[in-house]
């Protein structure tokens, strides 16, 4: 018989079994990444925009259904590894939907934690996952629990108590006092309001109880071109007629004449003669509210119960418009 030489072929090693199924983490930091380079784009050119409310809604769910797709099927990681990680991730959430505070963990539709919360879970855990190469050791299953927890544990911390013009969400401890804390306690103490109109000196404090009942007023049987008796104005148009305002405020600002505190609501002003009425909330309750135009004094105030939407964050109620009824009845003024 005739030697046959045979091509050689190269056994597998443990090292080579080993860096086939080393896990894929570039996906996720580059998914991580675009993330926060758009959040900073947006947060710069496009402020106080409808673009910028519709990143921070679509953006977190974005990311998190890229992430779900290499999570699953493009990691390399142990089904064990993948289930683990995902309950992680719903394990942290559900913690921050129990414990959060309502104006957070708001429901149905919890959006803080959607548009705040969500992308920082999922870029911590990726950090963790970095830092451990995607390890399946116990200690490594152990921080990336804990980087969870930890990401979503922060948001249980804080209270949401608005919106501001730029889309920012205003944040503070959620033990600390709210603003509407502190304006109720100035309704039962002593309000001294200092405006710098021309009946400024006629002014002095007064004691306001933290529910007072509707005041008598009189207010004109005709709107005038002056007056704001609705929503957006007399035609609904959100035009001012008749009326010039310099557009340069930083070389002509307009001139303060007075400020007060007012309790939380989404509610405008509607005027009426010498008269400003507006919506606010108060507790468990909302009231339609009258201030004096020229003095800022609190000329009426009815209170009504039980406030519209008591199942949302006080920062998003109040939502009705007072109106001036100049039908069926001239001389009233409705919440609608």
């Amino acid at each position: 018989m005739s030697a046959v030489d045979l091509p050689a072929k190269p056994l597998a090693s443990p090292n080579n079994a080993a860096a086939a199924a080393r896990p894929r983490l570039w996906p996720p930091v580059a998914l991580v990444a675009a993330y926060w380079i758009g959040w900073l784009v947006i947060h710069t050119f496009y402020k106080a925009t409808f673009t910028q409310f519709l990143y921070l809604f679509w953006g977190p769910i974005s990311l998190l259904a890229a992430m779900l797709v290499w999570w699953l099927l493009l990691s390399r990681l142990r089904w064990i590894d993948r289930l683990w990680g995902i309950g992680c991730l719903a394990i942290g959430a559900a913690l921050a939907m129990a414990l959060g505070d309502k104006s957070v963990a708001v429901r149905p539709m919890p959006m803080p934690l959607l548009m705040f919360a969500l992308p920082v879970a999922l870029s911590v855990m990726t950090l963790v996952l970095v830092v451990s190469r995607g390890s399946s050791t116990l200690p490594a299953w152990l921080a990336l629990l804990a980087g969870s927890l930890a990401s979503w544990g922060y948001f249980t911390l804080i209270r949401i108590d608005g919106i501001d013009g730029n889309l920012t969400a205003e944040r503070s401890w959620r033990w600390e006092p709210t603003s509407e804390e502190q304006y109720l306690q100035e309704l039962v103490t002593t309000v001294s309001v200092k405006p710098r109109g021309p009946d400024a000196a006629a002014e002095t404090g007064q004691a306001v109880p933290a529910v007072a009942s509707g005041l008598p007023i009189e207010l004109p049987t005709v709107a005038t071109e002056s007056d704001w008796p609705e929503f957006r104005g007399p035609a609904r148009d959100g035009a001012v007629r008749g009326v010039s305002i310099d557009p340069d405020w930083k070389a002509h600002p307009p001139k303060l004449l007075w400020k007060r505190r007012v309790g939380p609501g989404l509610s405008s002003f509607a005027t009426v003669g010498n008269y400003a009425f507006t919506q606010e909330q108060r507790g468990e309750e909302e009231a339609v509210v009258c201030l004096d135009i020229a003095t800022a004094r609190r000329s009426g105030l009815t209170p009504m119960r039980p406030a519209f939407g008591k199942w949302l964050p006080a920062p998003v109620r109040g939502r009705r418009r007072p109106t001036r009824a100049a039908r069926s009845s001239p001389k009233a003024v409705m919440a609608v």
